[in-house]
């Protein structure tokens, strides 16, 4: 009998007179029932119909159809014996109803069962259909994350209509099918400037995969820190690591934090992709190894907030081997296929040899079997399409790599740099942009934002918040929500089936998901929240 990892053991039901195929995770499949209970729960009153219940990000198309299916605390959750990528989709989906549905322990009654059945061929990378009927939920998807991302779906349409006096619930019938718009959907966090541990950051992981995205960059170093540890080169970590803005303690990820964290992000169905940032923002390296300068002389370490202060000694054959032991040994760590190299505001680096140099990396990334990205300075000195630029300041910088065939992360910084503040009351964050509220973030089309960019070479979008200004993951918290939930739309859901004030008022009906996340999110005035957080900081 399996059982799942910090749930309910499982309950096994009726076996067949033919025992079926054993898998590598469950003992049966849904021949014999692999089923797990939630135990005691919650109920509700009236409820709309399923096309009126909030969902993020808005799904392809839903479709109501008449009577209802009871959800309960005791649910069977049924994984088909050909759909052994369907259990982590299954033990999210039980965590998550037991908290919707505020599940104590106590056995509540038992609804129609959920199914996980075989993958579907007809469906494309990541997409899924969700069918509710009376006398069962059906889940089918194409892949892994197409089943985690049913398992979401479900667990907002519980929260939509969870109360607190009866048990089961009762969702309305009806038909979502779903797929994603880009196949890049990602957050990164600047870990550089503020350092934050591991089971600060294991949170976010969790809120965006929530919200469906697939991509989680971490900014690993910068002038002021160095956050993974090198083997061939301890002092990085030692000396590196040991600064942070404003002159606190810093820290860094050893190779098992940093793999722990992979490990999480992959089992939610994000990727993780590190960025090591040469050969500018570098000062944290400098200051650990002196060979890396062109005068020799160890760098003193950096604890402001101003950009584009050092560089790599780009005549030193010393920076070549730096470069190709770093990324030979964080490529060895990340089974994903992305090493980021930054390469952004590189003012000290002189332009041909800097254009060189990330010539010279890009050769380094593919010679560890990884695909390098960059920041939008990288497709000025590198234009072909055996890389991925990511866009963050002048559009038409990408345009020569696009041109060639490389594809395109959009990351405005008027879009998606939500480590701007939301408005003048909001106690964190840059400002050198002015404000970004929630409209802004959400009411933009990539597709044609960037003039002159063939929309088919646009890979996906990404969120950043960069963290100089943000000093605690409390912060980064109240920076990113809800605005993530706009990036999270804007980057899954069809162009013309967005609307912002429709968004707005589903926003506002998802404050419990906010809060059963357990995050500290602003009420900005943007939002007609149904109720005070417990937990944001805001006015």
């Amino acid at each position: 009998m399996f059982i799942a990892t910090d749930v309910p053991p499982a309950v096994i039901g009726r076996a067949p007179t033919t025992r079926p195929k054993l898998l590598p995770a469950i003992t049966w499949g849904l021949a014999c029932v692999a089923a797990w209970t939630l135990n005691g729960c919650s109920g509700n009153g009236e409820i709309p119909p399923l096309t009126d219940l909030a969902v993020i990000p808005l799904p392809t198309s839903v479709t109501d159809q008449p009577g209802r299916a009871a959800l309960g605390c005791n649910t069977l959750i049924q994984i088909d014996d050909a759909c052994p990528d369907c259990v982590p989709a299954g033990q999210e989906l039980i965590v998550s109803i037991r908290q919707a549905l505020q599940c104590d322990g106590k056995r509540g009654a038992t609804g129609p069962p959920i199914r996980f059945l075989a993958p579907a061929t007809d469906l494309p990378p990541e997409s899924y259909r969700l069918q509710i009927q009376p006398d069962q939920i059906t889940v089918a998807a194409s892949d892994t994350n197409g089943y985690l991302y049913a398992a979401q779906t479900l667990r907002q349409l519980a929260l939509a209509v969870a109360a607190d006096d009866k048990d089961p619930v009762q969702l309305p019938a009806g038909v979502i099918e779903d797929r994603p718009r880009y196949a890049w959907r990602g957050l990164m966090l600047d870990v550089a400037r503020h350092f934050f541990t591991v089971d600060q950051v294991k949170p976010l992981i969790d809120a965006a995969a929530a919200l469906k995205l697939n991509r989680f960059h971490l900014h690993l170093t910068d002038d002021q820190g160095w956050r993974i540890h090198i083997d061939s080169w301890p002092r990085l970590s030692e000396v590196g690591g040991a600064t942070e803005v404003g002159g606190g303690q810093g820290g860094f990820y050893t190779q098992a934090e940093y793999a722990d964290l992979v490990d999480y992000a992959a089992r939610r169905g994000m990727i993780l992709v590190p960025e090591i940032d040469m050969p500018g923002h570098i000062n944290a390296a400098l200051s650990a190894y002196g060979i890396l300068n062109c005068d020799g002389v160890p760098a003193d370490p950096y604890t402001g907030t101003d950009v584009g202060i050092s560089s790599l000694c780009l005549d030193n054959d010393a920076s070549r081997q730096f470069a190709a032991d770093v990324i030979g040994e964080v490529a060895a760590l990340t089974p994903g296929p992305y090493i980021h190299i930054g390469g952004d505001e590189a003012f000290e680096a002189d332009d041909v040899l800097y254009a060189r140099f990330i010539s010279d990396i890009r050769d380094i990334v593919a010679d560890n079997n990884k695909t390098m990205i960059g920041w939008e300075e990288a497709a000025e000195a590198v234009s072909d399409g055996t890389w991925i630029a990511q866009q963050w300041l002048l559009p038409e910088r990408i345009l020569p790599a696009a041109a060639a065939g490389a594809p395109i992360i959009l990351s405005p910084y008027d879009r998606t740099y939500l480590s701007f503040i939301y408005d003048t009351d909001f106690p964190v964050g840059n400002v050198w942009a002015g404000a970004l509220d929630i409209y802004t973030a959400y009411d933009w089309d990539p597709d044609t934002y960037a003039k002159g960019l063939d929309s088919a070479r646009i890979l996906g979008i990404e969120a950043a918040v960069w963290t100089e200004k943000i000093p605690t993951i409390a912060d980064v918290q109240l920076s990113l929500f809800p605005r993530l939930l706009a990036t999270a739309e804007v980057a899954w859901s069809d162009q013309a089936r967005r609307q912002v004030d429709d968004f707005i008022t589903r926003v506002a009906s998802l404050q419990p998901l906010l809060d059963q996340l357990q995050l500290n999110y602003y009420q900005t005035r943007d939002i007609p929240w149904p109720a005070p957080s417990t937990s944001a900081t805001a006015p």
